[in-house]
């Protein structure tokens, strides 16, 4: 393994969110030259990315650090690359690659780029809050009601789209991660990456704990926790009296590969959302985006 492959990936990563950064720069110009105070509309998304972005600049410091050698004790306590003493170059570069390949930042792009798409934006990953509103009265003072009211059962979705009557969850997990939590789930393993034999057949039929019981929550995956989770949140409000409709994105998935990540995906499908997979998607990179229209806010 040469110092080049984890060296180019960091650039690499570090370009495309500098170049990310300045999409939302450009579209905060325009909704200044809109005259709208719309800021909210994307500052969690913009202040997540930052953050992601200083990840991966820790990373290159720390991967820096660990090539010559001559960290502090302090540093290296904080160092994420150095896992030891006598530690070889190869393995710190291992390791620099593999939090690399964890990165968020494809997810960030995902939802700049399906935003792009869409008409009348309104917000980027706000919370949704579940259940019923605590009662100020049943609280001593301000404060235990406002923490109260921030410990209450929520769901984030990350852009609402079509005025509002459009939510959108983007999710970066790959095949690999999902077939993973679905085995910590103790899903059973009936299913097969090669499993020819179930093609055509009715995905949800059988797959699921030996009692085929889906809906014990100790079954459940996240993508389909969520997914009940923004229906219950749909259900409970109203944009220009009519429920939001639910839109799951999810770009390192393709469809009908695999046996059990099919099942999820009928099983997402089966809440009432939309569900678009990685062979469905037109996901472009940033340099290939058009100019901001005024369709994004109508």
């Amino acid at each position: 393994m040469t110092e080049e492959s984890s060296t180019n990936q960091i650039e690499c990563l570090l370009t495309r969110a500098n170049t990310l950064l300045s999409e939302l720069d450009a579209f905060q110009a325009y909704l200044s030259g809109q005259r709208q105070n719309q800021l909210e509309r994307y500052r969690n998304y913009r202040r997540s990315l930052l953050s992601e972005v200083k990840r991966i600049e820790k990373i290159s410091n720390d991967l820096k650090t660990s090539r010559t050698g001559q960290s502090s004790t302090k540093a290296s306590s904080n160092n994420e690359i150095e896992g030891g003493h006598g530690e070889s170059e190869d393995e710190a570069e291992s390791k620099c690659l593999k939090l690399l390949s964890s990165s968020n930042l494809p997810y960030f792009e995902a939802v700049w780029s399906v935003a792009r798409k869409c008409r009348g934006i309104t917000a980027f990953k706000r919370k949704i809050y579940l259940g019923d509103r605590p009662v100020e009265k049943d609280y001593e003072s301000a404060q235990e009601f406002h923490a109260a009211m921030n410990q209450r059962p929520s769901v984030t979705v990350d852009v609402f789209a079509e005025n509002g009557t459009e939510w959108i969850k983007v999710s970066s997990i790959s095949m690999r991660k999902l077939l993973f939590d679905m085995a910590n789930m103790g899903w059973t393993d009936e299913f097969s990456l090669d499993r020819d034999d179930t093609k055509g057949n009715d995905n949800t039929s059988d797959f699921g704990n030996e009692d085929g019981n889906k809906d014990d929550e100790s079954m459940e995956i996240n993508l389909i926790r969520t997914a009940k989770q923004l229906k219950a949140a749909a259900g409970a409000n109203r944009t220009g009296f009519q429920h939001p409709k639910i839109r799951f994105i999810l770009p390192r998935i393709t469809e009908g590969e695999i046996y059990g990540v099919d099942v999820i995906l009928s099983q997402l499908r089966a809440t009432g959302a939309t569900v678009e997979c990685g062979g469905q998607l037109d996901l472009e990179t940033q340099l290939d985006l058009p100019p901001i229209t005024p369709e994004i806010l109508r």
